[in-house]
């Protein structure tokens, strides 16, 4: 749980704290942290997935071996966690939509 909450936490960082000049700056240490931001990126996207799923089994193993609902922050984890990924779903659906508006 803890893993998952950080990588989310990286890719709001990831999303919000890209400034679009950045790409145009030339100085010396520019490229270096372009190279860093998308090797982050990268991280994200493949282990997201990764520990989304392992994440989501042992989840259904601990609750079929207690027989309760594992909760987080008071909420059944699994359901916080569908939620998100509808979240982030309809998120990119209207972007999408948004470009293709703005075409």
């Amino acid at each position: 749980v803890e893993r998952r909450e950080e990588i989310l936490q990286e890719k709001r960082e990831l999303s919000t704290g890209a400034d679009p000049s950045r790409l145009m700056d030339r100085s010396g240490g520019s490229f270096r942290l372009r190279q860093e931001e998308e090797r982050r990126r990268n991280v994200v996207q493949k282990e997201l997935p990764r520990v989304n799923d392992k994440l989501r089994k042992q989840i259904l193993e601990w609750e079929e071996t207690h027989g309760q609902p594992l909760l987080v922050r008071g909420q059944r984890y699994l359901v916080v966690m569908e939620e998100q990924a509808r979240l982030e779903e309809a998120a990119k659906e209207e972007e999408k939509q948004r470009r293709e508006r703005d075409k």
